[in-house]
């Protein structure tokens, strides 16, 4: 037999000892094995990384895209109007001339318009993981934090019975953040071999920040006037994070349930990382169908 498979071979026993070993320490204490797994996506920074499962990348997408505004267009002050005087209709009625006012409907007050666009929303979000411990009673608690980009736009008009006196506009790029506060409580699932680690996830609390707003261009006319609008879409970006604000939670969750089937890891995943930390070598293929 060649001299290289009997050494491969005789790693076997060896291997598959460790591998009970540390499967025994995943299932007596499942909460901090799971924790370990998914702490191992995770750059120094809380990063997550793009080789973390496709169902967490998935669901945070999804938290994200039902929380934050698409398209969010506020013009109900867009579009006033006034009547002005527009000369006499002058008409001849038998020996009588009769005349009538003419009037003319025309742009008038000042017309805002607000739009706020989510930038890129089927993209993967910057991910980070925060706080992340196992508390007294097993629930394994952390922050998500999520960061996404928005594109705001403003238009503010001033007509006087259908002059205009100015028009100026404002794009600005903002950054907005959410944070979730989430439980989890770890579970095995025994119907299979190897178990499976199922995950409870819950979102007991979350909150939207905006940390960066920033005007890429205004229109000519500046002074207070441009200040001023840049404030209100400000204002207005704002306003509509604190609306969403109040449903976050009950949506996120929401979310959770409908991928609760994919939210699931298996302890193989857990060995092999765990064997990876210990030995700083990867299992060979005959090494890893042993332990199945």
């Amino acid at each position: 037999m060649d001299m290289c498979r009997i050494v491969r071979l005789s790693r076997i026993p060896i291997v598959m000892g460790i591998a009970l070993l540390i499967t025994a320490g995943v299932i007596g204490a499942p909460e901090a094995a799971t924790q370990e797994l998914l702490e191992s996506y995770l750059a120094h920074d809380g990063t997550l990384k793009s080789d973390a499962p496709e169902s967490v990348h998935s669901l945070l997408t999804a938290i994200v895209l039902d929380n934050l505004p698409h398209q969010y267009v506020d013009d109900k002050h867009w579009g006033k109007t006034s009547e002005r005087w527009d000369g006499l209709d002058i008409r001849l009625d038998g020996h009588k001339i009769r005349t009538k006012r003419k009037k003319n409907t025309v742009r008038h007050g000042n017309w805002r318009k607000y739009e706020v666009t989510l930038v890129d929303p089927e993209r993967q979000f910057h991910v980070r993981v925060l706080n992340s411990h196992v508390t007294p009673d097993g629930q394994w608690m952390f922050d998500v934090l999520i960061d996404a980009e928005l594109y705001a736009f403003a238009r503010n008009s001033r007509y006087v019975k259908g002059a205009q006196l100015y028009s100026l506009s404002v794009d600005a790029d903002a950054v907005v953040q959410m944070r979730l506060t989430c439980k989890t409580a770890v579970r095995l699932d025994v119907s299979k071999i190897p178990a499976d680690i199922l995950l409870d996830a819950e979102v007991t609390d979350a909150d939207l920040e905006l940390k960066d707003f920033h005007v890429r261009r205004i229109s000519k006319v500046g002074g207070e006037a441009a200040q001023q609008v840049t404030r209100s879409l400000r204002s207005v970006v704002e306003r509509k994070l604190d609306e969403k604000e109040a449903k976050i939670v009950s949506k996120a969750n929401q979310q959770i349930e409908r991928h609760h089937d994919r939210l699931r890891l298996s302890i193989q995943d857990i060995v092999l990382s765990k064997w990876r930390k210990w030995t700083g070598a990867r299992m060979t293929n005959d090494e890893v169908r042993n332990i199945q």
